[in-house]
């Protein structure tokens, strides 16, 4: 059995050494993982704000362009109102003259 002791001493050894082989190897992997993952973190975080300021001007374009057609359908409103109230003038100008002419 003491022959048996070297062999199987040196091959749990050899074992031993390429578990911690593989152990370096898999906490290199960790790091590069965990590069990766704080720079997409900080990537997404990034993309995040921009929606959050693209979402912003979008909504504050939106209520603009509410507010823009509000106002032109007043204004459209009002310039119907005025012409109307051009054709009345023009019309009462014109019973007038006829008038007018109907007395000289």
């Amino acid at each position: 059995m003491t022959s048996l002791f070297p062999k199987n001493f040196f091959r749990i050894q050899e074992n031993l050494k390429v578990l911690e082989l593989e152990l370096q190897e898999t906490r290199d992997d960790l790091g590069i993982c965990k590069s990766l993952l704080e720079r997409k973190t900080e990537e997404l975080k990034n993309t995040r704000d921009k929606l959050k300021e693209v979402e912003l001007e979008r909504d504050q374009k939106s209520y603009l362009v509410k507010k823009h057609t509000k106002t032109e359908s007043k204004l459209t409103g009002e310039a119907g109102e005025l012409l109307n109230t051009v054709v009345d003038a023009t019309s009462n100008l014109e019973k007038m003259y006829r008038k007018l002419d109907r007395k000289t």
